[in-house]
């Protein structure tokens, strides 16, 4: 038996494939995950616009930082926020509150009003 080059021919009737890696499917599969991965980050922050389940977690979040809050309403708040930076305001049973939720940090509590 001789040894062949990858798609050589044995007799003529046969051809060998030769598997090429195309950098541009690499670069595209990728790019499709990197989306993917961007994306699950806006989706959470979509499903918390719920108003009932932002309420609870912003008033958990301040709680959590020695505030006291029994939550009533929550507003969000778009002139506040900036990118990555998601501003709402609290209404609390005693106070009000203009709270700013930046990922991997604490929140930023602000009082409002009296």
């Amino acid at each position: 038996m001789t040894n062949k080059p990858v798609g050589h021919a044995d007799d003529g009737s046969r051809k060998e494939k030769i598997l090429r890696v195309r950098p541009r499917w690499i670069i595209r599969g990728l790019g499709a995950i990197l989306t993917v991965v961007c994306m699950s980050g806006r989706l959470q922050i979509a499903a918390a616009e719920d108003s009932e389940t932002a309420k609870d977690i912003i008033a958990t979040q301040i709680r959590s930082q020695g505030y006291r809050c029994n939550p009533k309403t929550v507003v969000r708040d778009a002139d506040a926020s900036k990118p990555d930076e998601y501003a709402w305001r609290l209404q609390c049973a005693q106070r009000s509150y203009l709270v700013k939720l930046i990922p991997h940090r604490a929140a930023k509590v602000e009082r409002v009003g009296q």
